[in-house]
């Protein structure tokens, strides 16, 4: 035997890697990003101050628990303020709208309601419009007997936000859009009544003011062509129409109709 020592086998060594864990750079939220958007877009009423208020608000519930992984709390705050400035002035210009609207059909009624329950029928003339300032002193007390017996003292004109009375009109057939007036065209407005013995509802139908006031308001620049009241479930006209339409509070000039009936009695 050799007394040399077997040399040893070379060993073979792999490099060992140890995994690099570095900072990354944070991600937008997207989230946030929407927010802002929606905060920015405010022709759709409602729906984009709404979605950017809640998007807003998730957006930071999702990047305050990311570890730092997901930034946009900027866009989130942004959108949640742009959401609540839109929501909030978009719900002032409709509540100011409806406030225009009301005024423009209620003002007219009530200055011709109360100018009948005072017996100031040139008062009423005032506001008539061309044509219909001809109706008679009679039958403007008849208008005003029916209402009266009927209804009582007037306590308040509104407007009719079901438009149920709309109906009354006897342009009911042809009427616009009480919503969206037309400062140019016949209007036909719905009108709540609140007299002593209940609420009564009806129309005031309305035309362009041809001559309005040096300082016009939504409340003078139309004049008044007729003003219906439901009453007994019949439409009562301060205007007499034709009785095919339906009747009116001045008795009925139609001489067929006496004719008619006069015929039927001798039956």
């Amino acid at each position: 035997m050799s007394d040399v020592p077997p040399v040893p086998q070379q060993q073979q060594h792999m490099p060992h890697y140890q995994p690099q864990y570095g900072p990354t750079e944070p991600q937008t939220s997207k989230l946030a990003i929407a927010a802002f958007i929606c905060g920015l877009v405010f022709c759709i009423p409602i729906l984009t101050p709404l979605a950017a208020v809640t998007l807003g608000v998730i957006a930071l519930i999702v990047i305050a628990s990311s570890n730092g992984r997901t930034k946009g709390n900027g866009f989130a705050l942004s959108g949640i303020i742009l959401g609540l400035l839109v929501g909030v002035g978009q719900i002032w210009m409709a509540t100011s709208a409806f406030g225009l609207v009301t005024e423009m059909a209620s003002g007219p009624a009530r200055r011709v309601m109360k100018g009948l329950e005072d017996k100031a029928y040139s008062q009423v003339r005032n506001v008539l419009a061309t044509g219909a300032d001809q109706v008679t002193d009679e039958q403007l007390d008849a208008f005003r007997s029916i209402v009266e017996e009927n209804c009582g003292k007037l306590i308040s004109v509104g407007f009719d936000w079901y438009g149920q009375g709309l109906m009354a009109s006897p342009q009911a057939g042809n009427m616009t859009n009480p919503f969206a007036p037309n400062m140019n065209a016949a209007q036909v407005f719905p009108i709540s009544l609140e007299f002593e013995n209940g609420t009564f509802i009806g129309a005031i139908d309305l035309v362009p003011n041809p001559n309005p006031p040096t300082n016009p308001n939504f409340s003078n620049i139309f004049k008044v062509s007729n003003v219906s009241i439901i009453i007994n479930s019949n439409p009562v006209r301060m205007i007499p129409v034709p009785a095919t339409n339906a009747p009116n509070g001045a008795p009925d000039t139609d001489s067929s109709v006496d004719d008619e009936s006069e015929t039927a009695s001798e039956a």
